[in-house]
């Protein structure tokens, strides 16, 4: 497959997000819609249902107003009575008209039996007949039955118009003497009225089925309110359809003006820095150009790093030879101020053609020592202490250094200590006792200088951090500011008479202890040689250098 440089990947990367993105928001809508139709389903059957119970409920309270109301009652005890009436009698509606005397006496009397009343009737002169007792009786009964019912009709009609909920009612007897209609009519059963929810319950009175009662009830807050859901569920499918849309045009977008970024800031410089790359790597034209940038630039920055380590090398091997080159020269120049002397007293002697005297031997014997001591500074260096750094108290070194210079105080200057017993670090003895040596004896030369006035201080305490603070100060002139920028190089000294490796090999001693050594001058002169030693607390590796 031909490679394709980073703007081509990154269109076809585009390309691929806006297809995944456009697949998984229309993937979403369906998925939305799908379930929003279910839901939609389920939230109708939900209202339909909530609405017919709140319908079932409105009409069971009714009911059990009506069972109470005694005008129901009254109705329900007057049609069972002239039911039975006409099942026993006949057609009791029909007959000659009954004169006021008799229906008001029969009205006064209604609860004595017909028999009592039709003999007393006849008693008082009226000339009844017992047919005609009943038949007024029936009537009187229908009177009140009209009367109530009109009461009813009336009182339904009011709950109606001010009921929130009630739109319409109807009161039908089993007898049909009841028919009490209010509101709205009542459509017939199984029909439906939209926004409307008809309930048809019996009514019982006094435990004896008296009636049918069909309330018709409005649900069009319940509709309202599912229509409202409806259109705001809606309204968010289409937005979020729309979200999508925008989505996928400001990915779109977003992604050309990225590529067209990229093309600027990202490839043409990667093109122009592999290009630069190549031609200070070789002298030679530049190779054709990888469509791949990424892989042209790692080529060309791979190819500079060889040549780097290249010329990385050779600049250490110069260093080495230049630093192999001021040892040698110093290392002749100290060699050759020891050995003249005795190369001079060698050709004194033999001029003279006279035996060596024991003066003679002792000056040679102390300019061999003279040499001897360069050379055995120079090798410290090169060599390890044997074993892993140990746990070393001051009692193991700084004591039996200080017992070694004591002598060379004893004509001055002053040699002062303070040392603190529980600071113990982590070294090899013999290192330490020569760094303190070699510390301690160029603070005595140091200090020499103001005579008698001339003070060493030697101070061991613990540092911050868990570390060891070993100082030497002195009172001396001081380090010049020629010798400081190099100091602990090798033969670098402010002495005349120094090798300039004492100080060299305590910074490498110290170093390979995983310690720090600097310098300070003091304002009112004198130097301080502050040496920072790991203690137990901090030791950091198996030989003692710091990571």
């Amino acid at each position: 497959m031909k490679p394709l440089g980073l703007e081509s990947r990154l269109a076809r990367w585009g390309a691929r997000g806006g297809f995944v993105l456009a697949g998984s928001g229309l993937l979403l809508l369906i998925l939305f819609a799908t379930a929003w139709a279910s839901q939609a389903r389920l939230l109708s059957f939900a209202v339909e249902q909530y609405a017919k119970d709140e319908a079932d409920s409105l009409a069971r309270l009714l009911l059990y107003d009506l069972a109470g109301d005694q005008r129901i009652k009254e109705c329900a005890r007057y049609e069972a009575r002239m039911a039975e009436m006409k099942m026993s009698n006949g057609a009791v509606e029909q007959g000659h008209e009954i004169s006021m005397g008799l229906m008001e006496f029969v009205r006064n009397n209604l609860s004595l039996p017909d028999a009592m009343v039709w003999d007393a009737a006849n008693r008082f002169g009226y000339q009844a007949r017992l047919s005609d007792v009943v038949r007024a009786r029936y009537l009187l009964y229908r009177e009140a039955l009209l009367r109530d019912r009109e009461s009813l009709s009336e009182d339904m009609d009011a709950r109606v118009t001010f009921s929130d909920h009630l739109r319409g009612l109807w009161i039908h007897s089993r007898n049909g003497l009841v028919d009490i209609r209010a509101g709205e009519p009542i459509p017939e059963k199984g029909a439906s009225v939209r926004g409307m929810s008809a309930s048809t319950f019996p009514l019982y009175v006094e435990g004896a089925y008296f009636a049918d009662v069909a309330v018709l009830s409005d649900r069009g807050y319940i509709e309202s309110i599912r229509l409202g859901l409806s259109r705001s569920l809606g309204w968010l499918q289409a937005g979020l359809a729309l979200f999508f849309v925008l989505a996928l045009c400001g990915w779109a977008l977003g992604w050309s003006v990225l590529i067209k970024n990229l093309r600027k800031t990202v490839v043409e410089p990667v093109t122009s820095l592999a290009r630069r790359m190549e031609a200070w790597e070789q002298e030679r034209p530049s190779s054709p150009r990888d469509p791949d940038e990424a892989r042209w630039l790692s080529t060309a920055f791979e190819a500079l790093l060889r040549r780097v380590a290249e010329q990385r090398q050779q600049l250490l091997n110069a260093q080495r030879l230049g630093l192999m080159e001021r040892i040698g020269a110093g290392l002749s120049h100290e060699l050759n101020n020891a050995m003249n002397p005795i190369r001079l007293r060698l050709d004194e002697m033999l001029m003279e053609e006279n035996p060596p005297s024991r003066e003679d031997l002792k000056a040679l014997k102390e300019h061999i020592l003279s040499a001897q001591r360069i050379l055995k500074d120079l090798s410290l260096p090169g060599r390890k202490p044997s074993g892993p750094p140990e746990r070393v108290s001051p009692d193991e070194w700084l004591s039996p250094a200080l017992r070694l210079v004591e002598p060379q105080f004893e004509q001055g200057p002053r040699l002062l200590r303070e040392v603190s017993g529980a600071c113990a670090v982590m070294g090899w003895p013999e290192a330490l006792v020569e760094i303190a040596v070699n510390l301690l004896l160029n603070a005595r030369d140091a200090a020499a200088t103001k005579g008698n006035a001339g003070e060493v201080m030697a101070r061991l305490a613990p540092g911050d951090e868990g570390w060891a603070d070993f100082s030497v100060s002195d009172n001396g002139p001081g380090i010049p500011a020629e010798v400081r920028a190099h100091i602990g190089e090798p033969f670098v000294t402010s002495k005349s008479s120094g090798t300039g490796l004492g100080l060299f090999v305590v910074d490498l001693l110290v170093k390979r202890m995983g310690g720090t050594v600097s310098f300070e001058n003091a304002p009112s002169g004198g130097t301080t040689v502050r040496v920072r030693l790991p203690s137990p607390a901090t030791r950091k590796d198996g030989d003692g250098r710091a990571d």
